[in-house]
């Protein structure tokens, strides 16, 4: 073998290297990929059923036996969140919407591990639906924040409620 037949072979050993290399980097990076997106689809599932099972309540503890017609007898805004005859941590144990205000919860039901969230209730504007209120209204925003060691971001999801 001569010289230039020696330096071509340690070329094509060398771009064989760098061709194994680009498609162990893109395997990997679509295996992350996939797994991401299934934790999206996931935690979009966890997030429907929360929503689903807190839309079964009544709109407020004041609602619960009777109408309302004035909001100003619905619960104060600092008073949103479980009742004392409730479990913070059974909430099947709740009977309104705001009781799930900063209820905290796992869902590990998938095969993508642990699904960890947080739930937030709030009043909101009637004419600006995404701005909180510093009173009390017939619309309410229920906000669940989702996290998995497969998601890259803490996704959040947002629903309204009105009475």
């Amino acid at each position: 073998m001569t010289s230039g037949q020696m330096i071509l072979a340690i070329g094509g050993i060398f771009f064989l290297s760098l061709l194994i290399l680009n498609v162990n980097t893109s395997t990997g990076n679509r295996i992350i990929e996939v797994s991401s997106n299934e934790a999206v689809i996931q935690a979009t599932g966890i997030a429907e059923g929360i929503f689903e099972e807190i839309q079964s309540r009544a709109f407020d503890e004041e609602t619960i036996s009777k109408p309302c017609s004035v909001a100003n007898d619905l619960t104060g805004v600092f008073s949103l969140g479980e009742d004392a005859s409730e479990n913070a941590t059974n909430k099947s144990t709740f009977d309104d919407i705001d009781d799930f205000d900063n209820y905290i919860g796992m869902d590990s039901s998938s095969g993508m591990g642990d699904f960890d969230y947080r739930i937030d209730v709030y009043y909101v504007k009637e004419d600006s639906p995404g701005t909180a209120s510093s009173s009390r209204t017939f619309l309410k925003r229920v906000r669940v924040a989702i996290e998995n060691q497969y998601l890259p971001v803490t996704l959040i999801f947002y629903r309204l409620i009105s009475y």
